[in-house]
């Protein structure tokens, strides 16, 4: 059932989920497919917070169509929610010494999820280093989440915003600059608008990139 809704200044929902029966088990990144009551299908969201016990799952849904411009107007506390899942690969998992992220506006919804794995982990223990790019359209878009900085910090991961109104864009040479040039041994985790993803894979292949450390989520499923 929804324990918690918040609509946030950009339309932006914030809506936490209580299980009544067993909870889900996932990995940080995954997704799953929801069914709000009323609902003839099911429509999939990345999961937002780290797998806990007490079964609490947490959704950030951006009104990107006609269907999730409407859960705002719609969606109340205490209503029934049909999950299933979880799924994808998404998940952060290699053998790689360092990772970069790149998240382009609600694209940040998987790392916010394995933030707080890590920083429940006081940290990452394997010692991967890891660089989080996200991109914003405004700084207003990038307030959220408000304790990303916090994250970061406990979960030991470096953090670079990059504002579009204020002129910033990200780019492979950014990357590879932060990189010193050296892709060996990087895995690359990217979560955005096809457009930057088309564009950060290509770039960063012919810089030399191994084509299976770059895991692009899919944005868009349709």
């Amino acid at each position: 059932v929804i324990e918690h809704i918040r609509i946030l200044d950009t339309g932006v929902v914030d809506l936490m989920l209580k299980s009544l029966a067993h909870p889900m088990q996932y990995k940080a990144g995954q997704f799953a497919f929801l069914r709000f009551a009323g609902d003839a299908e099911l429509h999939p969201f990345t999961i937002a917070s780290d797998v806990k016990s007490s079964g609490a799952l947490r959704f950030v849904i951006k009104p990107l169509g006609d269907y999730t411009r409407t859960l705002a107007h719609t969606l109340v506390p205490g209503q029934g929610v049909e999950v299933e899942g979880p799924y994808g690969q998404f998940n952060f998992e290699d053998d790689r010494s360092r990772q970069i992220w790149l998240a382009g506006g609600i694209g940040v919804t998987p790392f916010m999820a394995r933030l707080e794995y890590l920083a429940a982990q006081s940290g990452n223990r394997n010692g991967t280093k890891t660089d989080f790019w996200y991109c914003t359209r405004t700084r207003q878009d990038g307030a959220f989440p408000e304790n990303l900085e916090h994250l970061c910090m406990e979960a030991g991961v470096t953090l670079h915003r990059m504002i579009a109104e204020e002129g910033q864009r990200l780019c492979a040479d950014l990357v590879r600059k932060q990189l010193e040039g050296n892709l060996a041994d990087v895995s690359v985790w990217v979560c955005g608008p096809a457009s930057l993803t088309q564009c950060l894979r290509h770039d960063l292949l012919k810089a030399g990139l191994d084509r299976r450390a770059f895991h692009a989520e899919n944005f868009a499923m349709r």
